[in-house]
């Protein structure tokens, strides 16, 4: 019985990551398409670290980069649990 319970828990973990793995991409693609459209609204092909222009979006997106920050966090976390699920399981089986 305890090994259907871990296969459960992992199961739920790896479901979980994949759902953080969609959410972080979606973040980065909305981080991506606001320099764009930073880019696009003051006319400009292309931005250097460094000078005020880049400054400037880096501020203007900075929420965008902050949801970014905070979904590959939660992505990672899972992704921890998942992997400390799995080794638990392992050692649970290498002992039975």
């Amino acid at each position: 019985m305890k090994k259907i319970a871990w296969a459960v828990q992992i199961a739920d973990l790896a479901i979980q990551l994949r759902s953080a793995e969609i959410v972080a991409a979606n973040e980065s693609q909305m981080l991506t398409d606001a320099y764009r459209d930073f880019r696009r609204m003051n006319g400009l092909e292309s931005i250097a670290e460094g000078t005020p222009e880049y400054d400037r979006m880096m501020q203007a997106t900075k929420g965008e980069y902050d949801a970014k920050v905070k979904a590959r966090a939660a992505m990672y976390s899972i992704r921890r649990k998942l992997r400390a699920a799995i080794d638990r399981h392992q050692r649970e089986i290498g002992a039975a």
